[in-house]
């Protein structure tokens, strides 16, 4: 290793103060434990409108989609209170270099709803059983924490339809409600 390779991983001329610095080692460190870790799985993000299984919520195949776009992410269990009566708190987490790579985001979502990615877009991630199910991507869970972000991930387990133009409409979505 080179002195200057010696420089950029430790952050000199990147970082500038002691807290950036130690940011920038964390998220190195993070990058580096990431595939050991055994809450690292791959999970598929789509939307309504590139969802190719809008009949199913379980026993889905993503890996076999045209569409949906595979990413690495964690899998956090935080706590058993949570945005949904009966759910655990689910949350994602993206590695630090991860950067948005899907093109529709902007246009179908932050710009309509300003909302930031990955909000509102479904996930199929697999359960204990190995089954794949779908989530959706509901909030930012920790808006203050912009080193590692995390969002808060339900279920989804109603199919909601309706009538628009004469047209039979469906889409799967999640309960929200708590009762504490």
């Amino acid at each position: 290793m080179n002195f200057n390779e010696y420089k950029h991983n430790l952050g000199i001329g990147s970082v500038h103060t002691n807290g950036q610095r130690h940011s920038f080692e964390a998220q190195g460190l993070i990058e580096q434990t990431w595939n050991d870790d055994p809450s690292s799985v791959i999970g598929y993000f789509y939307d309504y409108y590139t969802d190719d299984e809008p009949d199913k919520n379980t026993y889905l195949h993503p890996e076999e989609s045209k569409t949906k776009i595979p990413v690495e992410l964690k899998y956090i269990l935080t706590s058993y209170r949570s945005l949904a009566k009966d759910e655990v708190d689910s949350r994602i987490m993206f590695k630090p270099s991860y950067r948005c790579n899907i093109p529709y985001y902007k246009e179908r979502f932050a710009k309509l709803t300003d909302s930031t990615f990955p909000t509102g877009l479904y996930l199929d991630l697999k359960n204990q059983k190995g089954i794949w199910q779908r989530w959706l991507v509901i909030n930012t869970a920790d808006a203050n924490n912009h080193d590692f972000p995390t969002w808060s991930i339900l279920p989804c387990g109603h199919r909601f339809q309706w009538v628009a133009d004469g047209k039979k409409c469906q889409v799967w979505g999640v309960e929200r409600s708590q009762s504490s």
